[in-house]
């Protein structure tokens, strides 16, 4: 369904007949960095600044964002590329320059150990922030192997699953509004073609698409018919793309003029006021603001360039890697002609989950809905799918955030980049390989596994196999503002809450949905603060999560350090007689969407849920988690992967716990500091200190 367009001017503007072809994102250069918190050796070194990036689509704007070295002359909107595989480490310096804004780093989609240790933080600990001028180092290490548990499968360990995964800025209360300027890129793991068959990769290409929007004043063209850069212009004409052309470097502003929120406003492609002053073109829409005259354009860009051309060579396919770099907008993207139907999708892989890591056969489909943080590999010219010689559109359908249509967020119908299509179809080669089929193994469960020690804080499973834990979330409007909330109980397969013994305060320990306000574990004299409310799954004990949504928006859950996958009758504290994993009581999804994909058996760091139906039913999506891994153990957050929702409070935190050693097992070194080691990590006196 196009999203209710009330009396909006059609686009007038064409698509230039030579836009600029895609650029790959920058790769990230590896250096000698001074000697920091993780020690001697190279890095990544990353700077954040304030500074003038030229490439805004046409524009040139003054925003908070990522360069490297010291020349901020260099400095560009264009997403940035690191590359990693299994058993690799990256270790990242980043230099915050930003004047007054705490910032640092988190690697979504990867599985690293999230774990702060003083003066370095191993792979990927969110919790703690480099103030403005100061400096934060990461050493981020992939494990060579998982275990087979960690994505579904029976093997005892497997490689590490290669795939697209990004970065981006997550301080909590700003993450919204850092990753909109631009704090983001992507990260490949592993080889880029290891979504497909062998026979496939000589002759398919590859293109990485970094989906990013953005939301600017720009201005209208000057009386005298010149801008300031000297290109003639249409006195009084608003300098909107199309009008000037890609690259132009106009200058322009970050963020919307006189709107409630200075730099965000969710219903600018919406119901428009002043229908004569609106424009709804390719890869953005725009709108007059009364306060200032000036024209708010919200901008679609892939790779920071408006609406490129992506040109396939002849003979040769192409493998479209595409991850979803917004802070708040989803995409549900197809492939088609200019106004024709669109083509069917072959599908090579979802949120980095390849064919053979477990994952079920997504497709065939003709959409594909990205929420924020979501990536998916698209092969064009697959087997048995020719593509039609001439252009094609890649675009977003757009859909209402909400199910009332209150306080909704409107994402827009928007074409994103064009598809050159040759003659000459690619040689003959075996059709793709059918994904596994979702596998109904029992899950791998230790439903009395108890964990090593219990911090302050912690919500347990009871013992046995009948618990899960609903996740709620809400949303609180008043005369404030609103606020985002997330509550959590333990209760048995038939919904029923945990009965509660003060006795034994974790186990069960339940909290009515509550906006998380702390963002990081030291307060402001520096000393350890533990934040009140702590979800603390057991590594070695999967978990099934219902995720209830009682609000009337649309929600997607991620949980950093691993994967998840659509629960199962079968898996611990499930509904008996679950058979879909994601409900919504009036079929939203359908109405606006279409047909979502079959994702049984797939694997995703995050998962939409859908808004409550409009009488008022809540709408529940039920996940599967399994803890596998040792990196899993550490602290870090679970949250609605849209950042306004995040920052405004739709956060928690997970703390996977070790095991207690079982009976008769030899302790590990790590095992015997675990169970000897006070809550604040300090040993006790009789532990004397080992000489070095």
């Amino acid at each position: 369904m196009v999203p209710r367009f009330s009396a909006l001017l059609l686009a007038f503007l064409a698509v230039p007949a030579a836009a600029a072809e895609l650029r790959e994102p920058r790769s990230l250069l590896t250096t000698a960095q001074p000697a920091g918190a993780c020690g001697p050796g190279a890095a990544i070194g990353l700077v954040l600044r304030e500074s003038l990036r030229p490439d805004v689509g046409p524009y040139a704007v003054s925003l908070p964002g990522y360069g490297q070295g010291e020349d901020a002359a260099a400095d560009r909107y264009a997403p940035y590329m690191m590359r990693i595989a299994g058993g690799q480490e990256l270790r990242v310096a980043l230099r915050n320059g930003l004047l007054d804004e705490p910032a640092n780093l988190h690697t979504h989609g990867l599985i690293t150990a999230p774990r702060a240790e003083p003066p370095c933080n191993l792979g990927d600990y969110s919790l703690f922030a480099a103030e403005a001028q100061g400096r934060i180092d990461y050493r981020i290490g992939l494990p060579a192997r998982l275990p087979g548990a960690a994505m579904g499968r029976a093997a005892p360990r497997i490689p590490y699953p290669q795939g697209l995964a990004w970065f981006h800025a997550h301080v909590h209360g700003l993450s919204r509004d850092q990753v909109a300027a631009g704090m983001a890129g992507l990260i490949g793991v592993g080889n880029p073609l290891a979504a497909l068959p062998r026979a496939l990769r000589d002759d398919t290409d590859v293109r990485h698409l970094a989906l990013r929007d953005i939301q600017l004043t720009v201005p209208d063209c000057p009386e005298g018919g010149r801008t300031q850069s000297g290109l003639a212009c249409e006195a009084g004409k608003p300098l909107l793309p199309g009008v000037v052309p890609d690259g132009a470097a106009i200058p322009a502003r970050f963020g919307v003029a006189g709107a409630e929120d200075p730099r965000w406003d969710p219903g600018l492609c919406g119901d428009f006021d002043a229908p004569e002053e609106a424009v709804l073109g390719p890869g953005f829409c725009a709108r007059r603001q009364e306060a200032t005259g000036r024209h708010a354009v919200w901008l679609f860009t892939v790779n920071g360039q408006w609406m490129p051309d992506i040109t396939l060579a002849p003979g040769r396919r192409m493998l479209l890697r595409i991850v979803n770099l917004s802070a708040s907008v989803s995409y549900n993207l197809e492939i088609g002609p200019e106004g024709g139907a669109p083509l069917p999708l072959a599908l090579a892989a979802l949120d980095g989950a390849l064919a053979g890591t477990g994952s079920a056969q997504p497709g065939p489909a003709r959409r594909v809905l990205l929420m924020p943080g979501a990536r998916a590999e698209i092969l064009l010219g697959a087997p048995g799918q020719p593509l039609p010689p001439g252009w094609l559109e890649l675009r977003t359908t757009g859909f209402v955030a909400a199910s009332d249509g209150a306080e909704a967020d409107v994402w827009p119908a928007m074409a994103l980049a064009r598809l050159r299509v040759p003659r000459g179809a690619p040689p003959p080669a075996p059709p793709l390989p059918a994904w596994p089929a979702a596998r109904h193994e029992a899950p791998a469960i230790a439903p009395d596994l108890r964990p090593a020690a219990v911090p302050e804080g912690c919500s347990l499973l009871p013992p046995g196999s009948e618990w899960r834990r609903r996740i709620t979330f809400d949303i609180r409007r008043g005369e404030e503002g609103e606020s985002f909330l997330m509550g959590q109980e333990v209760v048995d397969r038939a919904g029923n809450p945990y009965p509660w013994n003060p006795a034994e305060p974790a186990i069960g320990r339940a909290w009515a949905p509550e906006p998380w306000e702390a963002h990081s574990p030291r307060d402001a004299a520096g000393e350890t603060h533990t934040p009140a409310h702590r979800i603390c799954p057991v590594r070695g004990r999967g978990e099934v999560w219902e995720v209830a949504n009682v609000s009337s928006e649309f929600h997607n859950l991620h949980i950093h350090q691993g994967n998840f996958r659509p629960a199962r009758a079968a898996d611990p504290g499930a509904p008996p007689d679950l058979t879909d994993a994601l409900q919504e009581p009036d079929g939203q999804f359908a109405r606006q969407l279409g047909r979502l994909l079959g994702i049984e058996g797939s694997w995703h760091d995050s998962l939409p849920v859908a808004a409550r139906a409009a009488g008022g039913e809540a709408a529940r999506t039920f996940l599967y988690l399994p803890f596998a891994a040792a990196e899993q153990e550490g602290v870090y957050p679970v949250h609605c992967h849209i950042l306004e929702h995040e920052d405004k409070g739709m956060m928690a935190v997970v703390q996977v716990l070790p095991p207690a050693p079982q009976p008769g097992a030899r302790l590990t070194d790590a095992q015997l500091l675990a169970l000897l080691a006070a809550p604040d990590g300090a040993l006790p006196a009789m532990c004397p200190p080992v000489a070095r």
